[in-house]
């Protein structure tokens, strides 16, 4: 501990033994929970706070918003105040001055406000542009605006406005999201959201309104509306949803928080407060769609209260969307090297990818792990996607150039060999037996047709082979991995057909068929009458224990590993971040690779976050340079969250 901190901790024990005891613990009374903020959302707020002490009668809460929120922040910075109630983030300087102060604040979600427009289902128009929303809505726009202006082809009369009452929440929100701060003086208010509703749905409409999203979903019930999506800063069409609205893409939305003082976070009766307010059904989750707001997901709800009882403090809901400070419009190019049997997984991953950075250029050689090894460990590749660890010639080559590494585990994939579930006679697979069963025949020596040209202990039958295409590259892994030698023949007599299930259900109703197929082909026809060989002379049986702890001969795990001696590029810390995302963890996961763990991930997304965040901010600006002692830190940033999600074979 600093001196200077023990000293002060010292001083102050003595004046709180020298000075009679107040605050929580005087005489054992209850101190009340107290609250600050913003007056826009006092109803919500007092409302929850009624609803929970009517429950809970010996508790007290008490509300005063009159500050407003830079008062709020204010005493929440000075431990005066145990929560704010606020419509948008806590600034930088306000954070600072917490910091100062040796406060320290949670975040939690509260709900949303979001405004949609609606117009007539004859409206041939989906998408408006957000600069078209405030120009013809705002205070001093656009004069009697025609559809024709927004782009329809099959509307040309003027535009007829309708709204909520001038004191509904969303009218005061859309308001303050349109630069004049006030809406235009000719819209119709109707104050139950149906009559909006009925006056943009009726026949030869020629109106377009707005509400809260809350209230559209509660209004329209015959379902013939839909809200017009927004452009975001992006230039991307956004539809209003939960989702869109949480990431901060649908642009006529905003989020309310209640901000806890971390220290009074631990106090039991702001805990229980929180606990009532956020997770059950007679807080927010009821009064905040009575009042119009929409409702966060329920792990939102979790999350924050988590954050209230474990102390996460920080920004774990505000921080900026990327890590990575890159605009989606800006050029770069990123380059993968490695296995081409990655190449499905990561092609879905370098599309979305894509979408967020259309100028972005990917080039993928597909060299195979050894080449694809050496490239990346030459500093010559920034993404690697590989079916092996490094082995110490990899790792050596790697330390000889300094590159380190952040790697995506994939889980694990194999090729499995099935034969029908009725054959009684086969059990096992060795690499002999493969390579009398696969070698193409000659004129000199045939194939083998019975099974028992490969063991006599096996049936004098026809062999029924049914086999994928050559181009699908199981044939040259099995000839690689199980029978050794890439110079073999391998037979294309058999049956061929690239639907694994065919294979699979169609060898299941033979007696004497053979088929082969990558485990998660397998996986996904659990029906098919077939059973799985064990593989080489140790006879192991594919299963997800064999495949995770590489004794399976077949399988192998699946790894993409990002070169941190590349971080200067900010398409290969945007790629890393991206892999990240929801979208690529879901993507990852739709491919049910064995072992393949959502879950860690998502959890590691955080201090992944923090380490490119903190790279960034050693990041020297341009012309400049770096001492030794950033240029470590920079090195040092997010080794904790490595070691998490990183093979540092």
């Amino acid at each position: 501990m600093p001196k200077l901190l023990r000293s002060a901790l010292l001083i102050t024990l003595v004046i709180a033994l020298m000075i009679p005891t107040v605050g929580y613990a005087q005489d054992d009374e209850t101190q009340p929970v107290t609250i600050q903020g913003t007056m826009e959302l006092e109803n919500l707020v007092m409302a929850i706070r009624d609803a929970y002490l009517a429950a809970n009668p010996d508790s007290a809460v008490e509300i005063d918003p009159a500050g407003g929120m830079t008062t709020g922040f204010d005493a929440l910075c000075n431990g005066t105040v145990d929560m704010v109630m606020a419509t948008e983030p806590m600034t930088d300087e306000q954070i600072a001055a917490c910091a100062a102060n040796g406060q320290d604040f949670i975040e939690t979600v509260l709900a949303y406000e979001v405004v949609v427009l609606v117009a007539p289902p004859t409206l041939d128009v989906t998408c408006l542009a957000l600069d078209q929303v405030q120009d013809i809505w705002q205070l001093g726009g656009a004069d009697a605006p025609n559809w024709l202006y927004l782009g329809s082809s099959v509307m040309d009369t003027a535009i007829e406005f309708y709204g909520p009452n001038d004191l509904d929440s969303a009218y005061l929100l859309f308001s303050n999201l349109v630069p004049a701060g006030d809406l235009r003086e000719d819209i119709t208010l109707e104050a139950d959201p149906a009559a909006i509703i009925a006056a943009v749905s009726a026949e030869e409409s020629s109106a377009m309104g707005f509400m809260s999203l809350a209230a559209f979903e509660q209004a329209n019930t015959d379902g013939i509306l839909y809200p017009l999506d927004v452009m975001n800063a992006e230039g991307q069409c956004t539809p209003a949803t939960v989702s869109t609205v949480s990431s901060g893409e649908y642009p006529l939305a905003r989020t309310d928080y209640l901000y806890v003082n971390a220290a009074r976070a631990q106090n039991a009766d702001v805990q229980a407060f929180l606990q009532f307010a956020l997770e059950t059904d007679d807080g927010v989750k009821a009064i905040g769609l009575e009042q119009g707001f929409t409702l966060a997901d329920l792990s939102t709800y979790e999350y924050g209260l988590n954050n209230v009882i474990t102390g996460n403090s920080g920004r774990t809901f505000t921080r900026p969307a990327s890590p990575v400070t890159i605009s989606s419009g800006d050029a770069g190019t990123l380059s993968l090297v490695g296995t081409s049997m990655l190449n499905d997984m990561t092609a879905s991953i370098q599309s979305t990818f894509a979408a967020s950075f259309p100028n972005a250029v990917v080039t993928a050689d597909t060299l195979g792990n050894e080449n694809g090894w050496t490239a990346f460990c030459q500093g010559e590749a920034d993404v690697l996607q590989t079916t092996r660890a490094a082995n110490q010639n990899d790792i050596a080559l790697c330390y000889a150039n300094d590159v380190e590494y952040e790697t995506v585990a994939l889980g694990y994939e194999a090729l499995v060999v099935a034969v029908p579930e009725a054959a009684d006679w086969i059990d096992c697979l060795t690499a002999a037996e493969a390579a009398v069963l696969f070698r193409a025949g000659t004129d000199e020596t045939p194939a083998a047709a019975l099974w028992s040209d490969i063991n006599p202990d096996w049936p004098e039958t026809e062999i029924v082979l049914v086999q994928p295409p050559l181009s699908d590259g199981a044939a040259d892994f099995l000839t690689y991995n199980l029978i050794g030698d890439l110079t073999m023949p391998f037979r294309t007599d058999g049956l061929e057909n690239a639907d694994a299930d065919y294979r699979l259900v169609g060898v299941g109703n033979t007696d004497n068929g053979l088929t082969y197929a990558w485990w998660t082909e397998y996986a996904s026809a659990p029906d098919a009458p077939i059973k799985l060989l064990g593989i080489g002379d140790a006879c192991v049986v594919p299963a997800a224990e064999t495949l995770m702890d590489g004794t399976y001969p077949l399988g192998f795990p699946a790894n993409i590993h990002i070169s941190r001696a590349t971080f200067t590029n900010p398409m290969v810390r945007a790629f890393l971040w991206h892999l990240y995302s929801d979208t690529s963890i879901d993507t990852l996961a739709s491919f049910d690779l064995v072992g393949f763990d959502a879950t860690a991930l998502q959890d590691a997304n955080d201090a992944m976050f923090n380490m490119l965040a903190d790279y960034e901010a050693t990041m020297p600006v341009e012309g400049e340079t770096v001492d030794e002692a950033s240029e470590d830190t920079a090195e040092d940033a997010g080794e904790d969250s490595a070691e998490e999600t990183s093979d540092s074979e």
